[in-house]
């Protein structure tokens, strides 16, 4: 190596600093949408008509209100059946700025991250657990690195070495 070259760090190594573990709390639980009140009064007075035109639209916004609240109820179903509550994810640090300014109430950071490492509760709310997503995703990650150790362990180049006849 000549002297003008240097090399600081390896690939590997820095990817790593770039990692930012979050969150995912999940969607909230949906609030249901408040029906509009029909108008009182007689039909043919002009008060009343208006009202009633009012309502009419006011109704089309509930139903749309409706068919959303309806599609949230699912969601967060979903989630619930699927993870559990609370799950670390894995993102670069310039996505992981994006998913946090978007939607700050879904996503907090993980006492995982490189300097945040002293977060209480590992990052999670008060109060608030992993959920059993987590749980997996912890059992997947450590069988993948298992997998990956006896990967290592068996290249004819980097591996351990054998004797052959």
């Amino acid at each position: 190596m000549s002297e003008g070259i240097r090399v600081t760090s390896n690939n590997e190594s820095d990817n790593r600093l770039m990692h930012v573990f979050l969150w995912d709390l999940g969607p909230s639980k949906p609030a249901a949408p408040k029906r509009p009140k029909a108008p009182v009064g007689k039909e043919g007075d002009p008060e009343y008509d208006l009202a009633m035109i009012e309502f009419t639209e006011a109704k089309a916004d509930y139903e749309s209100e409706l068919k959303a609240y309806k599609q949230a109820k699912l969601d967060y179903a979903d989630f619930e059946k699927r993870y559990g509550g609370p799950y670390e994810i894995m993102q670069w640090s310039c996505d992981a700025q994006d998913t946090l300014t978007r939607d700050p109430d879904r996503y907090c950071i993980s006492s995982r991250t490189r300097g945040y490492e002293k977060l209480k509760n590992g990052g999670l709310p008060a109060g608030m657990k992993p959920g059993h997503g987590q749980a997996e995703n912890l059992r997947r990650l450590a069988e993948g690195n298992a997998d990956l150790a006896e990967a290592r362990r068996r290249d004819p180049q980097f591996g351990e070495l054998e004797a052959r006849p």
